[in-house]
């Protein structure tokens, strides 16, 4: 489902620049995260004596407008546009548009882009090693071969021990994609 740009709560009565920066910067150190995580972004001590449902309604709204920005990438003059025609408020634009310049957002970007939907780690290196096992518990194997696979991924490096029957149903998946990937370059 597309993310869409939300219309202002006029009921929200938090409207500062500053308290916009704020609240934003928690989210997006936390990005992605879903609306029933932002109520564990904020310690009580810090909302003492304010509205903290009122609070927690900006903080989703604000969520919802990050979650557009990252979907459509949305250049800051139109951004602004949209949010103006939106009816926020020209202070939480401002508070909007300044995180939205600063240098977190490319980070953000690359971060997101490690993510899989899979939540499995993404790879960025492989490494393996072939090895015959001579022996199993001190007792004598007859020819018997595996493979360690060493992956670095995101969330760090991973090792997977293949036995013979992994190995040759992963060196046959292998091929299968390496004959597809020469099709699709022969035919380009």
């Amino acid at each position: 489902m597309e993310p869409e740009l939300p219309e202002f709560d006029e009921s929200i009565s938090f409207t500062k620049s500053k308290l916009t920066i704020r609240t934003s910067n928690r989210i997006l150190e936390n990005y992605p995260i879903t609306e029933s995580e932002v109520t564990k972004l904020f310690d009580p001590e810090e909302l003492e004596g304010g509205d903290i449902d009122n609070f927690f309604v900006f903080c989703n709204l604000l969520l919802k407008v990050w979650r557009y920005c990252f979907y459509y990438q949305v250049k800051p003059e139109k951004l602004a546009n949209q949010l103006e025609e939106k009816h926020f408020p020209t202070s939480v634009i401002k508070g909007i548009l300044e995180v939205w310049s600063s240098d977190q957002i490319p980070k953000i970007f690359e971060n997101l882009a490690s993510f899989s939907f899979s939540g499995v780690p993404k790879v960025k290196d492989t490494q393996w090693i072939s090895q015959k096992v001579l022996a199993r518990n001190g007792v004598e194997v007859q020819d018997e071969h595996q493979a360690i696979l060493l992956f670095e991924t995101t969330s760090g490096p991973q090792r997977v021990q293949l036995s013979a029957k992994q190995l040759e149903e992963l060196y046959w998946t292998t091929n299968k994609i390496q004959k597809s990937l020469d099709n699709l370059l022969e035919h380009r």
